[in-house]
């Protein structure tokens, strides 16, 4: 896995397909996170791409949660506007994620 740089992964899914262990991806600046298990766990069944987003944009600082919030304010259509709280609250899961 030489010349990898920071990378993201969802690690109840990539891990254990791989073979990476805890220390490749620490020795590798990989960050991983249950997104799938966060999701089901907390009811946001679906939306572990959003909580993946959320723990990017944690650790990139590559936009901020302003920006983020208006711009998944545009893309929702109107007839879906219902789901839009729940994908800012999925992208928060991910942002606000420790483990």
């Amino acid at each position: 896995m030489d010349g990898i740089g920071d990378f993201m992964i969802e690690a109840n899914l990539v891990m254990p397909v791989t073979g990476l262990t805890r220390k490749d991806v620490n020795d590798k600046r990989a960050f991983g996170i249950p997104a799938t298990k966060i999701a089901n766990e907390s009811g946001y069944h679906g939306l572990a791409n959003m909580i993946l987003f959320g723990y990017v944009l944690k650790k990139t600082n590559m936009l901020s949660l302003e920006l983020v919030n208006k711009g998944v304010e545009k893309v929702v259509p109107a007839k879906k506007a219902h789901l839009l709280p729940k994908n800012i609250e999925a992208i928060m899961l991910g942002y606000n994620y420790e483990g």
